[in-house]
């Protein structure tokens, strides 16, 4: 609950999770009780979409690596790919959609 209470500061606190959440990768958007609003879903739908560059609807090792790169200047190991891939129930050679 104090998590979300920092991300929603100065945006209200509306912990529902919106229409659009729902929508999109509901176990992505509302993981361990935490609901993103539409706003987050957007700019996680849209980041996704960027770096999903055969636009497949999933994020192979490579377009996860780049925007890893991008966004923290952190390599990603394969080891680590397959990790995440693991906690979200994916299989890593299919990759890693909103639906996870």
């Amino acid at each position: 609950a104090n998590q979300q209470n920092k991300m929603d500061k100065g945006k209200g606190n509306n912990t529902q999770p919106s229409e659009g959440a729902a929508n999109v990768g509901g176990a992505i958007f509302e993981q361990e009780g935490i609901s993103f609003s539409k706003e987050m879903a957007d700019k996680v739908r849209a980041l996704h979409e960027h770096f999903d560059a055969d636009s497949d609807g999933y994020l192979s090792y490579k377009e996860l690596r780049s925007l890893q790169l991008l966004t923290s200047g952190q390599d990603l190991a394969p080891e680590q790919y397959e990790m995440v891939c693991r906690a979200l129930d994916c299989h890593p050679t299919k990759g890693i959609s909103l639906n996870a």
